[in-house]
Formats: structure tokens, C-alpha cells, sequence
């Protein structure tokens, strides 16, 4: 049976139980000597206070992912025959189970193991949100819950299944590990501040290297200053890369891999993190370098950002943005030196002159084009059509200056260090107007000190509340086009809110 037949990951809609005797027959196996399993049920208490229920929301879509690639993981760390993972969204009264994962495999060892892993990683990683609702109150926990510190396999006292452990003097494991890596590659030096990279017809140049078994030992051992690799560490938390923690005596870096595709996927990130690091203003893992696989795969080496236990101090990381807003400027337009990606769809960043010309046609319209060719859906095609090409009056008596923005601020690319400064990952960067970078906010946990901070530094533009629809559609549409039909409803309503706002 394929490995996607042997695990069944299920988000539950709100007032929809958990049935685990479903799960224990799903994971039973004759050839199966453990079950292992973990009930996650509402307490009467917390920390003095009582718990009348908790309330649990999700980005659904990213959730059913990262849910999917931490099973993966914890099968390429033990001997699983089965596994299953179920959440319940909505209200979960006291004594009721909020979370259930039953795993199935030849050896007890294994299946426990591999258990407490998958809810470590779970509350660690995956975006899932609670609500404690007390006697006489509620907060909401999904901060502390979503953001603490990123379970590392092989940590002491943590799992003890197998570990992936190279000593500079065992450099064929190094090698079984990466075989066939080609070194033809960007280099970002270790300095404090990154230099500007050149670029040739819209897309950095990257010199001929020696050909190499392991590009990333090569470059750890000699560009990276360390003279011993002492572990390497998967860890958790990617649902797109496998991503691994090397631990040298020179310290540790952040390696991330893929095997499907090629490194113009990295290429974008590492040069987004490089310009948002070259503002010296929020804190960013600084890129190091990227590569290719000759199976057409990639790799990116970054600072190893020892993670903390939140997102930090919502109205600190609301001011460090905009401090980055106001520093990245850019004298070309808005766009970017090179094409990227916003979650698996390619972005257009080709230079424009005007900022609604840019964003109706490298944004909304390019996303429209997706859903007609995807799902043939003309009806949102058209109106969306007719709301680009009317947009000019949402921008009335504003200052538009191209910025640099993160471009996929969502609550699963925010986190902090392990002391409290806030910490952004993973970005899709473009020049654009500041106000874009909010259209991932009904799934970032925005609140008002965010905003209050942030518009402290770069202040309020007239006709902001109108246009924060306008941001969101980009990435509904972009939603719409990954993840399907649930999306589709929310993209149309904006558009015919709009269509009737502007009378057109």
C-alpha cells in the first residue's frame, strides 16, 4: 500500500466529533505488533481559571498540508505502517478531545516514539489557532500555540527515534546524503551587511563551479568558516522543502531542499531575504547560498534562527515593517529583479512604471487568467476584468512609493528569536505599495497594537480602509487557483463589492 494510503489526515468542521475507535480500526494492521495513540481533551482549568471551552480556527488549506509533510517526516525517522491525524475546528467543551493521532507500527518503540512527535509538531507548526474561554472571560492562545520554538528530531529528551548524526571524519554519510549536488551557484558572503547582487536580463548571474558530491559540506567547511560538521538534524515545520539543521564549530546553519524543483524557487527567496536583511531593520535569516540539483532540484544554506516561544511583541513587529517599508526603496518601479513565487504560483515582478498598471495586470490580472484556464470560469474572469480596469478611484490623493514588501505575510511566516525579537520568513518580496503587504491579514492575527505601531512610522493614507479588500483579492484569487472552489466565493464577493462601490 502507497504511503498516502497509509495515512489519513482529516481537519473537522465545527460540531463534528472525533470518532477515534475510526482511527485505531485505520491504523490496525496484522503486521502491526504497537498502536500508539494521543487524545487532546479540554481541561477544567488553566492556570487558576475556569474553563467553560476552547475554540479552535485553522487556515484550513496550509493546515491539511503541514499536517500531511510532518506525517511524511515522521515516517523517514521510524518504521510506520499507519498513521492518523484528526482536529476539530469550532467549540470543544471541557472533557471532550480537540485532537487525535493513532499510529500503527512493527515495534512499540517505533509507534510511541513517533506519536509524541506528530503532537509535538502539530502544536509547534501547523496553523491552528485556540480560543480559552474562561468563566468570566476569553483570550485567544493561538500566538503561544502556532509560534513556540520548532521541534528539532533528535533533540535530547525529546524523540529518540532514529538521528542523522556526521562527524567531519565520516564524510561518506555526508555524501550518501547528497549525492549528485552541482555547485553552480550564487555565493552570499557571511558579512554584516549583503552585497547587491548583478543581474543579467532580469535574472541574477551565476558563475560555473567545480562540480562537487556535496556542495553544502564544501561550502560549510570552507565559505562557512567551520573546520567540523557535528550533526545534522531534520527539522520540522516545511510544507513544500525538507529542511535540516547542520551544527558546526563554527556554529550552526539552516539547509533547505527540494527535489521537484529548481532553484529559481530559492534564487527568489534568497534574494528577497538578502534585500529585506539590507535594510537593517527587521530580523530576517540571512541567505548563503543556492543551488541545483542535476535531478532538477535545489538547495538553499541560511542562518539557523534559534526560534522562541510566540511571535514577539505585536507592536514592535508592526514598527520594525514599517521601518522596512520606509528603508527599501527602489528607483526602478515597482516589481522585482526576478520572477518568484507566492506559495507554488509564479509571480510576475517585471518593472512598471505605475503602480495600478502593475498591480492589475501582474497581480489580479495574471491570477484571473489562472482561474480561466484552470476551471474555465469566465464569470469571475470578466467581472474581474472590469474591476481592473476601474481601479483609479480607490487611489485618489495618494502617495504611492514602491516599497520593499515581504509579499506573503501570513501567522505561519511570522515568529521571533529566542529573545523575543520578531523574526519573518519565507518571503514572495516585490516593490510595491505598502498597503499590499496586508492582504494576507485574515490570516496573520494582525491586531491593533500591529497597526497602531505601524502607523507610527508610515502613516495612514487616505482611503486605506477601502482599498484593504483590493489587497486581499490578490491573494484569495491566489488561494482560489492552489487550493480550489472554497476559496472562489470570497474572491467574487470582493470583486462585486468593488464592482458596485465604483458603479461600473
Amino acid at each position: 500500500m502507497a504511503e498516502e494510503e497509509r495515512t489519513q489526515v482529516e481537519i473537522l468542521e465545527e460540531n463534528n466529533l472525533i470518532d477515534m475507535t475510526k482511527y485505531i480500526t485505520y491504523v490496525s494492521a496484522p503486521q502491526a505488533g504497537g498502536i500508539a495513540t494521543f487524545a487532546g481533551t479540554t481541561r477544567d482549568t488553566f492556570e487558576g481559571k475556569s474553563v467553560v471551552e476552547l475554540r479552535y480556527e485553522a487556515y484550513v488549506p496550509m493546515a491539511i498540508r503541514c499536517l500531511k509533510s510532518m506525517c511524511s517526516l515522521a515516517r523517514s525517522s521510524w518504521n510506520l505502517h499507519s498513521i492518523a491525524v484528526a482536529h476539530r475546528l469550532g467549540s470543544v467543551p471541557v472533557g471532550e478531545t480537540s485532537v487525535f493521532i493513532a499510529v500503527s507500527s512493527v515495534h512499540r518503540a517505533d509507534a510511541l516514539d513517533a506519536c509524541k512527535f506528530l503532537i509535538d509538531e502539530l502544536k509547534a507548526t501547523v496553523p491552528i489557532w485556540k480560543k480559552e474561554v474562561y468563566a468570566n472571560g476569553e483570550v485567544w492562545k493561538e500566538n503561544s500555540e502556532f509560534a513556540e520554538r520548532r521541534l528539532e528530531l533528535g533533540k535530547d529528551g525529546i524523540c529518540s527515534g532514529r538521528k542523522v548524526e556526521v562527524k567531519a571524519a565520516e564524510p561518506e554519510i555526508m555524501v550518501a546524503r547528497h549525492m549528485g549536488f552541482i555547485s553552480l551557484t550564487p555565493s552570499f558572503p557571511s558579512l554584516p551587511c549583503l552585497p547587491r547582487l548583478s543581474f543579467n536580463k532580469r535574472r541574477p548571474f551565476f558563475a560555473m563551479a567545480a562540480l562537487s558530491d556535496d556542495p553544502i559540506r564544501d561550502w560549510i567547511l570552507s565559505e562557512g568558516k567551520a573546520t567540523q560538521i557535528t550533526k545534522i538534524s531534520p527539522i520540522g515545520g516545511g510544507c513544500i522543502n525538507l529542511a535540516n539543521r547542520y551544527d558546526t564549530d563554527a556554529g550552526s546553519f539552516f539547509v533547505k531542499t527540494n527535489r521537484s524543483i529548481g532553484p529559481s524557487m530559492f534564487e527568489g527567496e534568497a534574494l528577497g531575504l538578502g534585500a529585506m536583511y539590507e535594510t537593517k531593520t527587521i530580523k530576517v535569516p540571512r541567505p548563503f547560498k543556492v543551488g541545483p540539483l542535476p535531478t532538477g532540484g535545489s538547495y538553499i544554506i541560511m542562518e539557523f534562527v534559534e526560534f522562541g516561544f510566540s511571535r514577539g511583541d505585536q507592536s514592535v513587529l508592526g514598527r520594525k515593517l514599517a521601518e522596512m517599508h520606509k528603508a527599501g526603496k527602489s528607483n526602478k518601479g515597482f516589481g522585482f529583479d526576478v520572477e518568484n513565487t507566492i506559495g507554488s504560483t509564479p509571480q510576475i515582478n517585471t518593472w512598471t512604471s505605475d503602480w495600478i498598471e502593475f498591480y492589475a495586470e501582474h497581480r489580479l490580472g495574471y491570477q484571473l487568467k489562472l482561474a480561466l484556464d484552470q476551471y474555465g470560469d469566465s464569470t469571475i474572469y470578466q467581472r474581474g476584468q472590469r474591476l481592473m480596469k476601474n481601479l483609479a478611484p480607490l487611489f485618489e490623493n495618494v502617495v504611492i512609493e514602491p516599497c520593499l514588501l515581504h509579499g506573503d505575510l501570513w501567522s505561519g511566516n511570522i515568529s521571533s528569536d529566542k529573545n523575543g525579537e520578531p523574526v519573518i520568513l519565507d518571503p514572495a518580496c516585490y516593490y510595491g505599495h505598502n498597503e499590499a503587504e496586508f492582504g494576507m491579514s485574515w490570516c496573520a492575527g494582525f491586531g491593533g497594537s500591529f497597526y497602531n505601531s505601524y502607523f507610527q512610522v508610515m502613516p495612514k493614507q487616505p482611503g486605506f480602509e477601502k482599498r484593504k479588500d483590493l489587497y486581499m483579492l490578490y491573494h484569495y484569487l491566489n488561494h482560489y487557483n492552489l487550493f480550489g472552489s472554497g476559496y472562489r466565493s470570497s474572491a467574487l464577493s470582493i470583486i462585486d463589492d468593488y464592482l458596485r462601490m465604483l458603479k461600473v
